[in-house]
This record gives structure tokens, C-alpha cells and sequence, in this order.
């Protein structure tokens, strides 16, 4: 959508609707209209259309990784573990998955399971720079300084 392109959230938001009731079944419009609510900050309605795509593929295990940040940002932590869970199960080599993975176990105070995950990460894509700033998170956490400075 060239309103979410934009940054026009509330365009995006009534053309995505427009689409979404003609033709309910165009996947696209869902994971456009899960973005835009995501920019909004209305996780509910996001996570509407992230269910909503899944449905219409439940092999889309991207979909899976948004929808467990979602719930991460909604602190249902039980059901970001399982739509992460559900995603490496199905694709072990989505990286992104474990990323989130760290993140939630981050949130949950959880370390040695983040530090466990970012590895992962980083044994999928050497480059993921995002795992390195979450391992920043990890020891500031623990009040490691000197090794976060690392």
C-alpha cells in the first residue's frame, strides 16, 4: 500500500479494509493491515490479521515469528513461545525466529536461555548485528559491564 509506504497509517488502514472485504481471502492485505496496526501500537487488531493469514496459510511460518513479537509486545509470553516453537519446529533455519526466541527470554529474565538462542542466531548468519545487541542486553542485565563493552 502506498499509504503505509507513506507512513498514512489510517489511510493504509481504510484502503487494507476496502481490499480485505472484497476479497477476504488476498493475504497480502492481511499482513499490510497487521503492519500498519503494528505501527500503530493496536496489537489486537494486528494480531487479528496475523491470525487471519495464517489461516489462509498456516504453512507461512514468517507469520508465526510476527505473530510471537506480537504476543511479546502483549506480554503473553505463553503464546509467543508457542508460535516461536511452532516456527523453528517447522523451519529450524529461521534465524529471525530464534532472535525473537532470545527476545522473549530476555523479557522474561530468562539469560541463559537468550544467550542460548542468540547463538543459534549467530551460527545462522554470522552477520545478524541484532544479535549482538541483544547479547548487549543480556549482560547489561546481569550487570556485566565490562563484557558488554566488548
Amino acid at each position: 500500500s502506498i499509504y503505509l509506504d507513506q507512513g498514512k497509517l489510517d489511510d493504509a488502514i481504510t484502503q487494507l479494509s476496502v481490499t480485505a472485504e472484497v476479497d477476504p481471502n488476498y493475504k497480502a492485505v492481511h499482513r499490510n493491515l497487521a503492519r500498519a496496526y503494528l505501527a500503530k501500537k493496536d496489537y489486537d487488531q494486528a494480531l487479528k490479521h496475523l491470525d487471519l493469514e495464517l489461516k489462509l496459510d498456516p504453512t507461512a511460518y514468517d507469520i508465526l515469528v510476527d505473530r510471537g513479537a506480537t504476543n511479546i509486545l502483549l506480554a503473553k509470553y505463553d503464546q509467543a513461545r508457542t508460535d516461536l516453537e511452532g516456527a523453528v519446529a517447522a523451519k529450524p533455519d529461521l534465524y529471525n525466529a530464534y532472535l525473537k526466541k532470545a527476545e522473549l527470554a530476555i523479557a522474561q529474565e530468562k539469560y541463559d536461555e537468550a544467550r542460548q538462542n542468540l547463538a543459534k542466531v549467530l551460527q545462522l548468519k554470522k552477520e545478524a548485528v541484532e544479535a549482538y545487541v541483544q547479547m548487549g542486553k543480556v549482560l547489561v542485565r546481569e550487570k556485566n559491564y565490562a563484557e558488554a563493552k566488548k
